[in-house]
């Protein structure tokens, strides 16, 4: 029997599918961002990658090569440990929809890294439509009312993606590239993180990561003003957060559960870092996440 007559009785996968299972991707978030005040959106550096999808507003996208401008329908992913900047530039605010997902496995990582032909920051100008903004629209609902589905939702989203990455990679014109150069500083940063990823849940202090990497604070703290224009400690304790804000906004934890998740050694404690960092308390916080929740759905 011809392969063309099998698949025509029975589907057999084609090699796209099947590479596509193989890597084992885990999503880890998805959201959305509406800008209020502020025009530089984040220096940061991130240990999974990143889908951000342009719905309205422009902004750039740079690391120390170059800057590259993204309007709506442009897409940028970010693999793991690029470090990057990004601003909203023009007059509409910016908003944006992002997806955040990882292979933990490292082989496969690489694997998918050099199948997408990925580096640091690639971006792919007119990638997508409005039914695809549409799609975004629908999944963020869905989640907020975590109706029965919506990760199969996010999971048929992000496939997607890619696939329209693979057929875009086709053609030159559609994606910038910024690669991969870390410096001896930036090496450091990313093994920082790797620590901190290890003992997220526990009370770090900026003595253990120069204990784990062996050198001196000072060394360390201009590490992070250098590359990330902030001390070890603002980003140690900005890191933490992430993860926090998550469970303050999708979990239904007490304050008190989350101070004993991370380790802080009260609620007061935790309290008093959260304010440092966002200026208000973890509580405000998950009520304006909650106003934001019911505002949308009532759009």
């Amino acid at each position: 029997m011809s392969i063309e007559r099998a698949q025509l009785n029975f589907l057999i996968p084609d090699e796209f599918s099947k590479k596509l299972n193989n890597f084992d991707i885990e999503l880890i978030n998805f959201g959305e961002f509406k800008e209020r005040s502020s025009r530089t959106i984040q220096n940061d550096v991130l240990n999974n990658f990143k889908f951000t999808i342009i719905k309205s507003g422009e902004c750039c996208v740079y690391n120390d090569q170059q800057k590259i401008y993204m309007k709506p329908m442009d897409v940028a992913l970010i693999s793991p440990f690029a470090f990057y900047s990004a601003e909203g530039v023009g007059d509409e605010p910016l908003e944006f929809y992002f997806i955040r997902f990882d292979i933990p496995d490292t082989l496969k990582r690489y694997d998918f890294m050099t199948f997408f032909h990925l580096s640091a920051l690639n971006i792919y100008h007119d990638l997508i439509n409005e039914q695809f903004i549409n799609e975004c629209e629908k999944a963020i609902k869905k989640i907020k009312l975590h109706s029965p589905g919506y990760f199969f939702h996010l999971d048929i989203l992000l496939r997607s993606i890619l696939f329209s990455i693979v057929q875009s990679n086709t053609y030159s014109d559609t994606k910038v590239s910024l690669s991969f150069k870390n410096s001896n500083e930036e090496s450091t940063i990313i093994k920082c993180i790797m620590y901190i990823d290890e003992h997220i849940h526990e009370n770090i202090k900026v003595d253990d990561l120069c204990n784990y990497l062996n050198v001196s604070q000072s060394y360390l703290y201009r590490c992070f003003k250098n590359v990330l224009q902030t001390s070890t400690k603002e980003f140690l304790n900005k890191y933490r957060m992430r993860f926090i804000c998550s469970d303050l906004q999708y979990s239904s934890l007490s304050i008190k559960e989350i101070a004993d998740k991370y380790s802080f050694p009260s609620a007061y404690a935790f309290t008093n870092s959260f304010k440092a960092v966002y200026e208000i308390s973890p509580s405000e916080f998950r009520a304006i996440k909650k106003h934001e929740s019911i505002s949308s759905l009532k759009q």
